[in-house]
């Protein structure tokens, strides 16, 4: 519970302490008596909602479903052999080549550039 409140240090502690003895006085047994009384009733009655809702199983499956899909390798093996490799581009000399020809091409036969 006190996870959500985060750490507290000593300093802390001996400041909530003196001001709880402050406000409640000689009640402080009984008013901590009865704050702990229902952090427990509390937690019984969370337990048995997760229980009844079986939100707990929900939640393992879940786990279960995440952790399989982030140990799975990401190409099935017997697919592996069967891909097929990315298309290669020409290299960039090769296009000025080309283009160089084509230009050529358009040219009529006895023109000189």
């Amino acid at each position: 519970m006190l996870g959500l409140i985060g750490p507290l240090s000593l300093g802390e502690i001996v400041l909530i302490s003196i001001v709880a003895v402050l406000v409640f006085g000689r009640r402080l047994p009984q008013v901590a008596g009865q704050a702990f009384r229902q952090v427990a009733r509390l937690r019984r009655q969370l337990d048995e909602f997760r229980r009844e809702s079986g939100i707990d199983r929900e939640f393992r499956d879940v786990q279960d479903s995440l952790r399989d899909i982030t140990h799975r390798p990401t190409l099935d093996p017997t697919l592996r052999d069967r891909a097929e490799p990315a298309p290669e581009e020409p290299p960039a000399a090769d296009a000025e080549a080309t283009e160089a020809s084509e230009e050529d091409e358009d040219r009529p036969a006895g023109a000189v550039s």
